[in-house]
């Protein structure tokens, strides 16, 4: 498996519950379970941004320099990470959804980016085996179990 493979397919899971947090945005929600559905949101958010820079962006540092895509992937994070801290300490259920309807919007548009633009490059620039050892560093992150694409090693 490739470290591509594991985001698309994170971005995947993230997809309905930015679908399901609209459709709760749009009812008022009551701030505090609005800010511990947050709370959860933001975990998945933060680790998934930290896999990316601790794992995925230092293998294209070396290919790219920390200019360009990596620059502007770094800046969006830390902006999406100024929303959802906003959001959790906001004083109105209007305030929180208000930045986390700013967080959403700004996350599919950074998805989008990297998934049109950043992973085409990882592919491009990371040979197969880089690709293969950055997903395996990521699944210890994950705690996930990576097997081979010989479905009778584990049913048989």
């Amino acid at each position: 498996m490739k470290i591509t493979d594991a985001l698309y397919g994170e971005h995947g899971m993230f997809y309905p519950i930015f679908d399901y947090f609209e459709s709760v945005m749009q009812s008022g929600p009551e701030l505090s379970d609005f800010k511990a559905m947050t709370s959860v949101l933001g975990k998945m958010v933060v680790t998934h941004a930290g896999i990316e820079e601790e794992i995925l962006f230092p293998a294209l540092d070396k290919h790219l320099g920390e200019a360009g895509p990596l620059s502007v992937m770094r800046r969006e994070h830390t902006e999406i990470d100024a929303y959802l801290d906003s959001a959790l300490s906001a004083d109105t259920s209007e305030e929180a959804v208000g930045h986390v309807r700013n967080m959403i919007g700004l996350m599919r548009e950074h998805f989008a980016k990297e998934e049109r633009v950043l992973f085409v490059i990882t592919q491009k620039v990371l040979d197969e085996k880089e690709q293969e050892d950055i997903a395996e560093k990521w699944s210890e992150l994950r705690g996930v179990g990576v097997m081979g694409t010989d479905a009778h090693t584990c049913f048989g």
